[in-house]
């Protein structure tokens, strides 16, 4: 029960920092603009992650009670060991920087199109008036 805690745990942190490197990057997927697919991604990650920490207390209780196994506790670091080399070889901190980096280039041009964003050249619009303010009245 420990290992399949740990093991869902670490998918979905894992699952959650490489959608975070696809959904920001300047020329996302086509996918990642509709509407509910953040939403659907986000719950379930969400459920994976809770369905991971459930496990992983329930293996906790398990060991408490019954003691602890050594070839539970090899399985769960060894996926542990796993997650954290995943980890590192995703790059995200380099990731995050490129994609940073790109999206402050001060060229002009959107990052979806080749041409130069189009910023509007005609008079400012109007403004909204201040809103009103009470005035005193007398009793």
């Amino acid at each position: 029960m420990l290992a399949l805690g740990g093991l869902l745990t670490s998918a979905a942190v894992l699952a959650l920092a490489a959608l975070a490197v696809v959904f920001r990057s300047p020329n996302p997927p086509r996918w990642t603009t509709s509407y509910w697919a953040g939403e659907l991604i986000s719950v379930g990650l969400v459920t994976l992650f809770a369905l991971g920490l459930a496990m992983l207390v329930a293996g906790a209780v398990g060991a408490y009670r019954e003691g602890l196994q050594l070839v539970e506790l090899g399985l769960l670091a060894a996926v542990l060991l796993a997650a954290l080399l995943i980890w590192r070889s995703l790059g995200l901190r380099a990731r995050f920087r490129a994609v940073a980096t790109e999206r402050s280039k001060p060229d002009g041009a959107d990052a979806r199109s080749a041409g130069p964003v189009a910023t509007p050249s005609g008079p400012p619009a109007a403004t909204e008036p201040p809103p009103s303010q009470p005035t005193p009245r007398v009793a």
